[in-house]
């Protein structure tokens, strides 16, 4: 019997920790980009909004001594404005309304997340790509300025917007077919950021008790859907980290008080879009050597769409009493970034 005696040694290699983690600098900047340039334009729309409430008001209590021939024009300029209005008031009974949705929404998705995964997709594909038309629209219509119309059944359609609408549309399929390849995170971020921008021109809270009530509702949901719904689990980890890491019900985490943001890692390669992702990019053992697919750092939408309405109502505020915009300013830079980064 032979027998070898050979000596050798093993190195594992562990990369030096950097003092600046890159990652984590990029989606800061993706959120701050995301809710500062939305909330300035929900600002804008909204202050237009009510300039355009307050002249209306003024004109109607000049015309009441006036004939009764001039109401039919004083309602056809009244539809018009309702129709060039594209912009939803959130009201106090709406975000209840919200709130109970979202609740019964997030414990759907933890028992049936690998069905309902594949419906968040579906409508992640149309509202991201109806964001992105919306984003896109004022500078490509200043860019391209050729004009050809289509007239159907008295409907006149812009060739030039239905060119960018399919553009729009191809860009969120690109990123359906292509949703767990390494570069995919590129394209999420992006109708991500359109996504998030779209929705906080179009939705308002109509005043800051309605911020009040939102933010606090979100407060109660945070903190028992992350700290205490570990107490009912089996695995001990959260409803929110098992449905934002890719796991189901059973699925999530280790078993041990662990999780992993990891592609594949779950049972299901599946993982929610409904998020911005950023790969490590600081040198990590698991970077270096990715068994269980490639880390990623992660932010809600909700993280940047939630604080924005307080911020587009605070950009609101300051343009109807021109205060030079110090409370948007204040809000974004002084609260929210700095929240942001101790996150």
């Amino acid at each position: 019997m032979w027998s070898l005696n050979i000596s050798g040694q093993v190195y594992h290699f562990n990369p030096p920790a950097g003092y600046i983690d890159y990652n984590l600098i990029l989606i800061w900047l993706i959120a701050m980009v995301t809710i500062v340039s939305g909330s300035y334009w929900s600002g804008i729309v909204k202050f237009e909004e009510l300039t355009k409430e307050r002249i209306k008001k003024t004109k109607s209590s000049l015309c009441r001594g006036e004939e009764e021939g001039d109401a039919p024009n004083t309602s056809i300029n009244s539809r018009k404005a309702k129709a060039d209005d594209d912009t939803v008031d959130i009201s106090m009974k709406y975000i209840v309304v919200l709130f109970v949705f979202m609740c019964a929404m997030i414990v759907l998705m933890y028992y049936f997340y690998h069905y309902v995964v594949y419906v968040f997709i579906a409508m992640f594909c149309i509202a991201s790509s109806a964001g992105l038309y919306t984003c896109l629209l004022p500078i490509y219509e200043r860019l391209v300025k050729f004009e050809l119309r289509l007239s159907c059944k008295s409907e006149v359609c812009m060739v030039r917007r239905i060119v960018l609408a399919l553009f729009c549309i191809g860009v969120a399929v690109w990123w359906a077919v292509e949703r767990n390849t390494s570069y995919a995170w590129v394209l999420q971020d992006i109708l991500g950021i359109a996504f998030a921008i779209n929705i906080l021109k179009t939705l308002r809270l109509s005043n800051l008790m309605g911020c009040t009530l939102l933010l606090g509702l979100l407060l109660c949901y945070d903190v028992f859907f992350v700290f205490i719904t570990p107490l009912f689990t089996k695995n001990g980890e959260s409803i929110m980290v098992d449905i934002a890491t890719g796991h189901g019900a059973g699925d999530g985490g280790s078993g041990d008080g662990t999780s992993t943001n990891m592609v594949g890692s779950a049972s299901t390669a599946e993982m929610l879009p409904m998020v911005f992702k950023v790969p490590k990019l600081s040198p990590t053992p698991v970077t270096v050597c990715p068994v269980a697919g490639m880390p990623y750092s992660l932010l809600g939408f909700g993280d940047v769409i939630v604080p924005g309405f307080l911020l587009s109502y605070c950009h609101a505020f300051d343009l109807y009493y021109s205060t030079r915009r110090i409370y948007f300013v204040c809000t974004s830079i002084g609260e929210y970034m700095f929240c942001l980064h101790l996150h």
